[in-house]
């Protein structure tokens, strides 16, 4: 799971919860 929100995006993970 990514904590950056812009790394997310180019590796979607359903266990991020966007801090």
């Amino acid at each position: 799971a990514g904590i950056l929100i812009e790394i997310n995006r180019f590796f979607p993970d359903p266990l991020v919860f966007a801090f």
